[in-house]
């Protein structure tokens, strides 16, 4: 399926931190982006090389990965956040556009290799590309690789290597198809951002990060990929760009960011209502 890019937002590979001289934020994909009424997810058939797996597994994960936003939103909120899902056969898309789709406010897509065919930075995992611009026809394209070059992690940098050194180097990594859980925690990811929320900003000096799905970084062949539930950080973020009564409310988060201290505060008043005589406790992963 073919896409212009007018915002995209990267999911990168890396088990190396970013560091960050501001205090622990969440950023917003802005105030005007956001879904005035219920999402139509739309999955998109791949091509032949990966629709094996995509029919085994992948739609599977797409489907688990939008009824996760949804079903934990509707336990922490009791607002409307269903959404619809469909599949777009590969022959009725592969040679179309996104405008060629008004039903469709979020797209899913798979391939296997990114290899800057769709966008420059070839170490993304997964990114989001946003055209909320147009009243009539307001998207989210969500690509998800597969696949990703697992690097020998015991050569970190090579300064002043030749020409031979460096083609050596590069055989030492190889292109490895990611596990189901991987798969699942970028999609929940690319998802957040889809639905408006933006990057998890974390200041390593302040030692005050929250757990969040919305991390800029992760390592597909990290062991601790499961995600059995969306961080409470990340479902607050969402409450305060659509309000508690999800789409079809008002009114798109006015700000670019959140501190997190704004955030603990949220979800603590927001269990305290749906659980009066619950006793919360928010702290560090």
């Amino acid at each position: 399926m073919k896409v212009v890019p007018l915002l995209i937002i990267l999911l990168l590979f890396t088990s190396i931190p970013l560091t960050n001289v501001f205090a622990d934020k969440i950023e917003t994909m802005g105030g005007g982006i956001y879904h005035r009424t219920n999402p139509l997810v739309c999955i998109m058939e791949p091509s032949d090389e990966l629709r094996e797996r995509f029919y085994s597994e992948l739609l599977l994960l797409t489907y688990e990965a939008v009824l996760q936003w949804q079903n934990d939103m509707k336990n922490y909120t009791d607002g409307n956040w269903w959404m619809n899902m469909q599949i777009v056969e590969w022959d009725k898309h592969f040679d179309k556009y996104t405008y060629d789709f008004k039903q469709c406010n979020i797209f899913v897509e798979y391939d296997k290799s990114n290899t800057g065919q769709h966008i420059d930075n070839s170490s993304a995992l997964g990114f989001t590309q946003i055209d909320f611009s147009k009243s009539i026809h307001q998207w989210s394209y969500v690509m998800i690789y597969t696949e990703a070059v697992e690097n020998d992690l015991r050569i970190s940098l090579c300064i002043g290597c030749d020409e031979k050194q460096e083609a050596e180097l590069k055989e030492k990594n190889k292109v490895v198809e990611m596990s189901s859980d991987a798969i699942k925690k970028v999609l929940l990811h690319e998802l957040g951002h889809a639905l408006g929320i933006g990057h998890y900003v974390e200041d390593l000096q302040g030692g005050n990060n929250i757990q969040s799905i919305m991390y800029p970084n992760m390592n597909p062949f990290a062991k601790d990929n499961t995600v059995d539930n969306l961080p409470l950080a990340d479902l607050e973020m969402l409450r305060q760009i659509y309000e508690s009564d999800g789409f079809g409310g008002l009114k798109g988060y006015p700000t670019k960011e959140v501190g997190t201290d704004i955030i603990l505060e949220g979800i603590i008043e927001q269990i305290a209502k749906r659980c009066p005589d619950c006793e919360v406790m928010v702290g560090s992963p």
